[in-house]
């Protein structure tokens, strides 16, 4: 009779010690952060198919991933509300529980934004496509998402709503569902993949509480030179402005001469007002000029007083310049839409040596779509 109380502690630590048999969508503890970007190793069926109807797709990945990062950054086109997602591993699977259309190209976009557990995200937004029937969609649209100072701006959402013709279609609202959903990379690309051919109308905005819905008045946004661009297009360029008014741009306090360096260089494809702007890589401060160009050749200019160190230069064309300080970018606005400024950036560094002048920028506005 005295075992009892033995018997019953060793069994109570047996409960605590010994595994269970439930299964969670736990990622694997311990180990140092992983700095490789995660990788989508498989898809089945294979990429590219046609003439199939499967009833699921299944991933295999480079690392663990959760069940519920999966489903935060996996969206399907077309729009489809009939399927669940199991993962919790290195493998995951999309069960579909609805009928797939017939002779349609549906598309699988991971966003840049899925993590494995240690942190490592995708370098860019995993696209997958097959068919249901003989001819797989082929449209592509491209572009480059750039921040206010210059820099990539990565991890930028990107809205692609397809337009019954090329009249614009009735104002976007805030809640209007996109037919593709994809996410810029590391150096601030994106790229549409297997979309239907036609026209389209791009939201370009910084998803920042990850609801996958813009918030004109808070998240900051690019509005672009077009409101609606062709499958095809490729090369497009944003810049991403804040949803309240800039403060007025004032000039940077010049730094003794004796201790800065000089830059010249040209601007060419514009007339008018045009505004220069070179951002510092490292602090982030932007130096401003303004010139007037009288014909589209080449205008030289020259910016001296600049701090020593790497500048990403740029040039913007002002949509109103009625006075004597250097005209501000005007972003434009989304919603209801309107054009950003012209501009163009020049993504090769340029380096400034104290008492020394650098030359060779050259910056080429576009030909306007």
């Amino acid at each position: 009779m005295k075992l009892k109380p033995l018997r019953f502690a060793l069994h109570f630590v047996l409960l605590l010690v010994l595994p269970t048999g439930c299964a969670t969508d736990r990622a694997p503890s311990g180990g140092p952060a992983n700095t490789l970007p995660l990788q989508v190793t498989g898809v089945t069926p294979a990429p590219g198919s046609t003439g199939i109807q499967p009833s699921s797709i299944k991933f295999t990945f480079s690392s663990y991933i959760s069940t519920a990062a999966l489903r935060k950054s996996l969206s399907i086109s077309p729009r489809m509300r009939g399927y669940e997602i199991r993962g919790g591993g290195y493998e995951a699977e999309i069960r579909f529980h609805e009928p797939l259309e017939p002779d349609r190209t549906y598309t699988i976009t991971l966003n840049r934004s899925l993590s494995g557990h240690r942190g490592n995200q995708l370098g860019n937004s995993f696209i997958y496509a097959f068919s249901t029937g003989a001819v797989i969609d082929s449209g592509r649209i491209g572009g480059k998402v750039f921040t206010r100072r210059n820099q990539p701006a990565e991890n930028v959402t990107v809205f692609a709503y397809r337009q019954a013709g090329t009249l614009p279609s009735p104002p976007l609202s805030p809640g209007s569902q996109p037919d593709y959903i994809m996410q810029t990379g590391t150096d601030g690309t994106f790229e549409f993949h297997h979309i239907q051919e036609g026209t389209y109308r791009l939201q370009v905005f910084v998803d920042s509480n990850r609801d996958r819905m813009f918030n004109h008045e808070k998240e900051m946004y690019a509005a672009g030179r077009n409101m609606l661009v062709e499958t095809g297009a490729s090369g497009l360029v944003y810049r991403l402005t804040s949803p309240r008014p800039s403060p007025q741009q004032t000039a940077m306090q010049p730094a003794p001469a004796e201790s800065t360096g000089s830059v010249t260089g040209s601007v060419q494809g514009a007339t008018g007002t045009i505004v220069v702007e070179a951002c510092h890589t490292e602090t982030r401060q932007c130096h401003t000029i303004a010139i007037h160009a009288d014909t589209p050749s080449p205008k030289q200019f020259t910016m001296d007083e600049l701090p020593p160190g790497h500048y990403i230069f740029s040039a913007y064309l002002p949509g109103k310049s009625n006075s004597d300080q250097v005209p501000p970018w005007n972003g434009g606005s989304v919603i209801p839409f309107a054009p950003a400024d012209r501009f163009v950036i020049s993504t090769e560094p340029q380096r400034v040596r104290k008492g020394w002048t650098t030359g060779n920028v050259r910056l080429a506005f576009p030909e306007q779509l």
